[in-house]
């Protein structure tokens, strides 16, 4: 197994987390809040899509942009994220799953929509709707 891991703070920006295809590969990124509860589902086990996935402070308000599979809502500004993707023993599965870890990536919500994919471009929509606790992805968190 080959873990990563990463800190946010939330309270200063959105983040997105990028999961590249992982093919049959085992995979999973535990999201924890600062007192260490889990609040996201993301990874094989959850049958988690390749792409992007948002998350957000306890009072952050804004657009979501599209492309996003799912938002998740922290309770706290502080979040753990702790990749993990399988690996055999195989000496050329460390050379294969290099390419995969490299693939994983958290940014900032503002570095994204402007610089790096054009899929996660804010898009004004008339659906208003509020996101729930529960991690529910709409179109605007009010």
């Amino acid at each position: 197994m080959v873990y990563g891991a990463g800190i946010m703070a939330l309270e200063k920006s959105p983040v997105i987390l990028q999961a590249p295809d992982f093919g049959n590969r085992f995979w999973v990124c535990q999201v924890v809040d600062i007192r260490t509860d889990a609040f996201a589902q993301i990874g094989v086990m959850y049958d988690s899509k390749p792409g992007f996935y948002m998350l957000v402070g306890p009072n952050w308000k804004g657009d979501i942009s599209k492309g996003i599979e799912k938002v998740f809502r922290y309770k706290t500004n502080t979040a753990f994220v702790v990749p993990r993707v399988f690996m055999s023993d195989d000496p050329q599965d460390l050379v294969d799953v290099q390419k995969l870890i490299e693939g994983i990536n958290v940014y900032p919500l503002q570095k994204v929509e402007r610089h790096l994919h054009p899929r996660l471009r804010p898009e004004r929509r008339d659906d208003k709707r509020n996101m729930d606790s529960s991690g529910c992805c709409e179109s605007k968190i009010n």
